[in-house]
């Protein structure tokens, strides 16, 4: 998380802020205790964050998104499909916004984003 706050240009007291409060408050503290493969899968979430906004906020290369999607499948093999989940939502959140906000027509919108999204699930 702190590497995702300054990412986000965050001062460095802030990112971790950012990282202490992720740690230790809300659903990543909660299934510390009770749910360990959630838990583990929830902890790699900022870090399919992170490489998708690298992508789209530094550069455009690829192995940002496939970085994305070798992190989202780590989740899975932390042992449970929740986290993958919401990972995979916010990748598709993402990927639809910032390819509609470039592009040229619809087709190359379409074509744009689904071949993002397939090399984040690859």
């Amino acid at each position: 998380m702190y590497s995702l706050a300054t990412l986000l240009q965050m001062p460095a007291v802030a990112a971790i802020g950012a990282a202490l409060t992720f740690t230790f408050t809300g659903i990543l503290a909660n299934r510390s205790g009770c749910e360990t493969n959630i838990f583990e899968g929830l902890a790699l979430l900022p870090w399919v964050i992170y490489f998708l906004c690298k992508y789209y906020w530094r550069e455009r290369r690829k192995v940002y998104l496939v970085c994305a999607g070798l992190m989202a499948g780590l989740q899975i093999l932390a042992g449970h499909l929740q986290p993958f989940f919401h990972a995979l939502l916010i990748a598709v959140i993402v990927i639809i916004f910032y390819e509609y906000r470039r592009r040229e027509n619809l087709k190359s919108f379409f074509f744009s984003a689904v071949f993002n999204f397939a090399s984040f699930c690859w």
